[in-house]
């Protein structure tokens, strides 16, 4: 492609300001966004293109200046084109913790590169959070009782109904307890989250930890992101692995000087926000396979199923109609 938007990164300064540049489309993910890795010489780029219609855009543009400001590990902005809907961003390569994951490694490097991963996202639930008044489309993007409960929903439409055909026998009774789970998590302390972090959206440049596709951030719960990166569906923790992660990510957060962490709340809204996360991650799923037509995330429903099948159980004194829904899947 022939483009002024590449020249300055690739150092062109000609009267015209435009380069040649190669582009090979990159990423299989769930949105309609697509991305390209584009190539002039020895210089590379990651180019992302909306829909014309995307709301996200904006955000995104806002949050990557407002995280990389106070060191969350965000790719680097080249340059955008809010008339168009494109932006340029830092190439990270082709390795994201999900590829890392495929790799033969010893227990001991995984475990690493998961304390790595959750240092940074302790940067983001705690550094960054404090001083989120200076991005007011993040601060005004809070993951309320409406969102949680149009999460659920979509598990029981897109999922239970839509991609299992699974009759609902007592509709009435699970969303009195979806409501009461929504209340519940509503209900805890906010930082601003990812939303989607799960290894898909961390990549590993130079041994680093980075995180991409954040425009989804909100102000929630940050056991939600925990949830999504410690029971993730697309790669299973070591039971013991996962209890030592989650006690140090607890650690950091307590020692952090100016984030007056609760752990007393924290640890009771971990099944709660697994619980959301899974029936999201599920929704997700069906939608995607059902409607888009992108039949490779099926390869991931039994790993969530299995997940959401295991907390729903040590809930199910809290929510046994769940429970009882969830067994029969």
């Amino acid at each position: 492609m022939s483009d002024a938007f590449f020249a300055r990164h690739f150092g062109v300064h000609t009267a015209d300001a435009r380069v040649w540049s190669d582009a090979v489309l990159i990423g299989l993910g769930g949105s309609d966004r697509r991305y390209f890795r584009v190539k002039h010489d020895d210089r590379t780029a990651v180019l992302m293109e909306c829909r014309p219609e995307d709301p996200d855009f904006e955000r995104h543009m806002a949050y990557t200046g407002f995280l990389a400001h106070h060191g969350v590990p965000v790719p680097a902005l080249f340059s955008a084109d809010s008339p168009n809907k494109r932006a340029l961003f830092e190439d990270l390569g082709d390795t994201s913790l999900y590829a890392y994951l495929k790799l033969l490694h010893d227990a001991a490097s995984i475990e690493g590169i998961y304390r790595a991963v959750l240092r940074s996202l302790v940067t983001l639930h705690a550094t960054a959070t404090q001083h989120v008044h200076e991005c007011l489309l993040l601060k005004t993007r809070i993951f309320d009782y409406d969102y949680l409960r149009w999460e659920t929903t979509y598990f029981l439409d897109r999922f239970v109904t839509g991609l299992r055909k699974h009759a609902i026998a007592n509709r009435p009774g699970i969303d009195a307890e979806l409501h009461r789970l929504a209340q519940f998590v509503d209900a805890q302390p906010r930082r601003i989250i990812h939303r989607d972090f799960q290894c898909q959206n961390i990549m590993i440049h130079a041994g680093v930890p980075r995180f991409i596709d954040y425009q989804g951030a909100r102000m929630a719960p940050p056991a939600y992101d925990i949830a999504s990166v410690l029971w993730d569906p697309y790669y299973r923790l070591d039971d013991g692995v996962r209890e030592r992660l989650l006690a140090y990510y607890v650690g950091e957060m307590k020692n952090d000087a100016f984030t007056a962490f609760d752990e007393a709340a924290f640890t009771p809204s971990v099944i709660a926000c697994r619980l959301q996360r899974h029936m999201q991650a599920l929704g997700a799923y069906g939608f995607l396979t059902e409607v888009k037509g992108k039949t490779h995330f099926l390869k991931h429903v039994p790993e969530a199923l299995r997940l959401l099948k295991a907390e729903a159980a040590e809930a199910r004194q809290e929510y046994p109609e769940l429970a009882r829904l969830v067994a029969a899947l």
